[in-house]
């Protein structure tokens, strides 16, 4: 059974060197093509953005715009659409963790990234202590997804738009109208039965069809096993099956007919360029154990590549952004969107100057009460001192407009 949370989304107008044996080793596409390629699918993602329906804000913010519907033209502004996630949590039948991953999707087109976090990745808490996701989503009880959907939007620094809770059967189900999933599994799957250790799965190319099968692929955490064994082969049978979509013209033979998000999502994956990555974490050694510690910045890094047009966890948590671009020359939008959004900033509005030749970068701000932030943002995206001009009950935060003198 696939259950789905949305309520806790904030979504709306304004509103990523573990050794060999614990973890997968980084292929070609995922280590170099991944960054470049992102770079391009963020240009797609703003012409996702500019959706002529949406033209209600131009550059004086609250007026109707004109019905212009060519992005490149001056007075053009158009509400952005943010990058569409999905939280995917694998638990077992008896209520347990086995991982977490955060989807996104890079465009109309399809394609898209899948982030896994394993069970027992340590994390820092908003108080300070530290926790492996397990233990926070046990400790939360009947809010275990409630809780470590919000521990995960603030290690990405965005909103999750909705998560789903599945497990193994209702995994096999998705896969079963497409399986076989045939692959490659690095290492044998192992359990213990009835004081017995028995192999599931061998090492080498397998062949999955069955609910043991899946749950041997997917859940099941042998003896003495790190959780990041479990999840390379998650990686695994994820690659298999959205591999083995992208060769079935019609998806809604092989998919659910229901909108669900993972329908949805699984759809795009199985029709775009996709990249699975595992969260990136250092090893430290407690009391003889091996210890997971999440890196905070390489996951960060990775979030930004992914979600290119984030919304903010929680109200305040971004400043909300109008882009201006005052000279004509749309290639220069994405170098400066990637340094607003890394710097905070989460874009509402793309659009144009009302006639084109500005000479030089700016930054405008509306709330006396955010200078300070301001000014950190301005000096983080390379920008001179922002200037304030008062305007009351404005929707939107900050402008950045981009000059002549923006290069890059």
């Amino acid at each position: 059974m696939i259950t789905t949370d949305p309520s806790t989304s904030s979504r709306g107008a304004g509103a990523r060197k573990p050794k060999r044996s614990l973890a997968p080793r980084a292929n070609f596409v995922s280590r170099w093509l991944f960054p470049g390629a992102l770079i391009g699918l963020a240009v797609a993602t703003v012409m996702l953005g500019l959706n002529a329906k949406d033209l209600v804000l131009n550059s004086r913010d609250g007026n109707i715009a004109a019905a212009l519907t060519d992005p490149a033209a001056p007075g053009f502004a158009a509400e952005v659409v943010p990058t569409p996630t999905l939280l995917v949590l694998q638990t077992t039948d008896k209520g347990e963790m086995v991982s977490a991953a955060i989807l996104s999707l890079a465009s109309a087109d399809g394609g898209g990234t899948m982030l896994f976090f394993p069970s027992d990745l340590l994390v820092k808490l908003p108080t300070g202590d530290s926790s492996t996701l397990a233990k926070v989503y046990a400790d939360a009880g009947p809010q275990g997804e409630i809780a470590l959907r919000r521990l995960l939007t603030r290690m990405i620094d965005a909103d999750i738009d909705s998560s789903v809770n599945i497990g193994s059967k209702a995994l096999e189900e998705l896969v079963r109208p497409i399986a076989p999933l045939q692959y490659i599994l690095r290492d044998n799957v192992r359990t213990v039965q009835n004081g017995v250790a028995v192999t599931l799965l061998r090492s080498g190319q397998v062949s999955i069809s069955t609910f043991e099968q899946v749950q041997a692929a997917t859940e099941i955490l042998g003896p003495g096993e790190a959780s990041v064994n479990r999840t390379a082969r998650q990686v695994a049978f994820w690659q298999a099956w959205f591999d083995a979509l992208h060769k079935v013209a019609d998806k809604s033979t092989v998919l659910p007919a229901i909108n669900a998000p993972l329908v949805r999502f699984a759809k795009s994956f199985g029709t775009g360029t996709t990249y699975l990555e595992q969260a990136p974490f250092t090893e430290t050694v407690v009391k003889g154990l091996t210890v997971l510690v999440a890196d905070p910045n390489a996951i960060a890094k990775i979030a930004d590549r992914m979600i290119p047009y984030p919304v903010a966890y929680e109200p305040g948590a971004r400043l909300l952004v109008e882009v201006r671009n005052g000279v004509g020359d749309l290639t220069r939008n994405e170098p400066m969107n990637r340094k607003i959004v890394n710097a905070s900033g989460q874009i509402v509005v793309l659009g144009n100057t009302e006639a084109f030749g500005v000479a030089t970068s700016s930054v405008v701000f509306y709330d006396e009460e955010l200078r300070t932030r301001v000014e950190a943002f301005a000096k983080a995206i390379g920008l001179p001192a922002p200037q304030f001009v008062d305007r009351p009950g404005s929707s939107i935060e900050v402008t950045v407009t981009i000059g002549a003198n923006f290069t890059s």
